[in-house]
């Protein structure tokens, strides 16, 4: 028979050859875990990067399609829609240094609120229009006081524009 501290001895050396084959197969399995866990991540971003891609490629035709429009139709398509974020058009202006807002920026109307971004294009046409109309009104006044003042008999004080 062997002596007790040869039996306590092999135990505790089978104990820890155990121990050290169960760590081997726990070791084996969290590799192989770890594995599929990056392959699957690695197929995850491929999905994802191929539906951004696709993402990104709408968006810059619906922008570009945006900036068709907008600049068929300046007074219906607002310039911050066309301006946003994105990789079309201009950047948006920066302040002055001395801190007022730059040419093409209204500045907020109350705290706290963006600045404006006007499209200087429609601006113009808008000015244009707002003149022509205001020549029109003043025109078709003085046809009218020429015309009352012919009827009386009277010379107009104020040629018609446009009328000998």
């Amino acid at each position: 028979q062997a002596p007790k501290s040869e039996n306590d001895d092999d135990t505790k050396e089978r104990k820890r050859r155990e121990r050290l084959e169960q760590n081997r197969i726990s070791a084996r399995e969290s590799r192989k875990r770890k594995k599929t866990m990056i392959e699957e991540l690695q197929r995850t971003v491929i999905t994802l990067s191929r539906e951004n891609k696709e993402l990104n490629e709408r968006n810059e035709t619906l922008r570009r399609q945006l900036m068709e429009i907008g600049t068929k139709y300046p007074n219906i398509v607002p310039i911050q829609a066309i301006m946003g974020a994105g990789t079309l058009g201009p950047p948006p202006p920066q302040p002055n240094p001395d801190g007022s807002a730059p040419v093409g920026v209204v500045p907020p109307q109350a705290p706290g609120q963006p600045p404006v971004i006007y499209n200087p294009m429609w601006a113009a046409q808008q000015q244009h229009q707002q003149h022509a109309a205001a020549a029109a009104v003043a025109h078709q006044q003085a046809a009218t006081a020429a015309a009352v003042a012919h009827a009386a008999g009277q010379q107009p004080t104020v040629p018609a524009p446009g009328v000998p």
